[in-house]
């Protein structure tokens, strides 16, 4: 309802002829000669009757109305909220006001391209590889006319991607990357000359044509770099060590892979990392590549370090602090680590370093709370287990996704690009 004139007409954006209207209000109809005083109702006006003396409960917004009007013959106390919601029954269409078909494709077909990317690169591909060849990809398809316009796009894209995977088990990694590849992409122009281009030159296709070889080249860079951290990891591992690990880390079990090919021969012990057991599937795959490889209960990670030589674990992050954000358990085995006097190894790729700058554990992202469900990092407060010895009774539990190690308590981060 966009507005009510005393003894006047009735203004509404539906129908309005010299005072006579006619529309739907939330299952029912309301016709009626304004000025002469005739109202008259054929069905429920929004909650209630709209009595011609007294108070009238509208559920509707006026345009420039007060909540409290008066009128002839009584008072309307209108509650404010939007004309869509008053007015959806009869357009029958959305009310959100931030739904966005063309939006919704675009997020669609970049999602597309990123799980094709991802399943064409193999169960061992990280997220951020997929993510950096998907918005290449989108730069080989973009219509933008100009160098910012397709910035926006790729902006966006990688805003579609973070929705979507950024709470995941790679969620850091997968932003830190596509970060990482923006800035990447935005110093190019620089680089590029277009010396060699005639005036009738499509230069908006050169530069495609340059940032897409760039994109390219920094996919087979990032796919690299787990075997360069396998090369210089492996020289950390001497013969007959003792190593720990943590959870499931994929390019620490090329480090392990590596040394064991190199003709080394040592032991690996995995911690159980619960909540979902990610170290069973360390050690079996460990197992495969000939390395000999056992589990260790979380509880007794402080006993078996006295048997261990050296710690590695993956990351999902490494802060601008120099931190690591790992999954849960990280920071108990590097405070332990110190104070046994073994060294802790973090073996991570160099997009994986992120911006963030935690100043304690309760700094790190987590996943969204209250999920019932199990993720490849673990579960958030609000899942259920069962009690020991009574099937009906449960217990929340109590967990977050990932903590953050302080650069302190770290020995070696083991890069790509080197190690510090």
């Amino acid at each position: 309802v966009m507005g009510f004139q005393q003894a006047g007409p009735f203004h509404q954006d539906v129908l309005h002829m010299g005072g006579m209207h006619a529309a739907t209000h939330a299952g029912g109809t309301h016709g009626g000669v304004y000025g002469a005083g005739t109202h008259t109702h054929t069905g429920a006006h929004l909650g209630g009757a709209f009595p011609h003396a007294g108070i009238a409960p509208i559920q509707g917004m006026m345009m420039g109305g007060h909540p409290e009007q008066q009128f002839t013959g009584g008072t309307m106390r209108s509650n404010t909220t939007t004309i869509a919601a008053a007015l959806g029954g009869a357009s029958g269409g959305s009310t959100d006001p931030n739904h966005d078909p063309q939006r919704e494709a675009r997020k669609e077909r970049m999602l597309s391209e990123f799980y094709t990317a991802l399943q064409a690169l193999g169960g061992d591909a990280n997220l951020a590889v997929a993510a950096v060849r998907a918005l290449t990809n989108a730069i080989t398809r973009s219509n933008a006319s100009t160098f910012m316009e397709l910035v926006h796009e790729l902006t966006e894209g990688a805003a579609f991607l973070r929705e979507a995977e950024g709470r995941g088990p790679q969620g850091i990694g997968l932003t830190s990357g596509c970060e990482l590849f923006l800035r990447h992409l935005t110093r190019s122009p620089e680089s590029i000359s277009f010396g060699d281009l005639g005036a009738n030159d499509d230069h908006m296709k050169a530069l495609k044509s340059h940032l897409s070889a760039r994109g390219e080249q920094f996919t087979e860079v990032a796919t690299a770099a787990r075997a360069r951290i396998a090369k210089r990891g492996a020289t950390f591992i001497r013969e007959g060590a003792v190593v720990l690990v943590h959870g499931f880390s994929r390019v620490v079990l090329a480090v392990m892979e590596h040394a064991r090919r190199s003709g080394k021969s040592f032991r690996v012990v995995a911690t159980e990392a619960r909540p979902d057991n990610a170290g069973y599937r360390m050690a079996e795959a460990l197992r495969t590549r000939g390395v000999d490889a056992a589990v260790a209960l979380d509880s007794s990670v402080c006993r078996v370090l006295e048997t261990c030589d050296c710690a590695f674990v993956g990351a999902e992050g490494v802060c601008a602090s120099g931190g690591v954000l790992n999954r849960i358990g990280t920071r108990q085995i590097a405070l332990l680590c110190q104070a046994a006097g073994r060294p802790l190894y973090c073996a991570a790729e160099s997009f994986k370093l992120t911006r963030a700058f935690p100043l304690g554990g309760g700094d790190a992202p987590q996943t969204t709370p209250g999920t019932e469900e199990s993720t490849a990092v673990g579960v958030e407060m609000g899942a259920v287990a069962p009690v020991a010895g009574s099937e009906e009774s449960l217990l929340a539990v109590a967990t977050r996704a990932r903590d953050y190690t302080e650069p302190k308590t770290i020995t070696l981060v083991i890069t790509d690009l080197g190690a510090w």
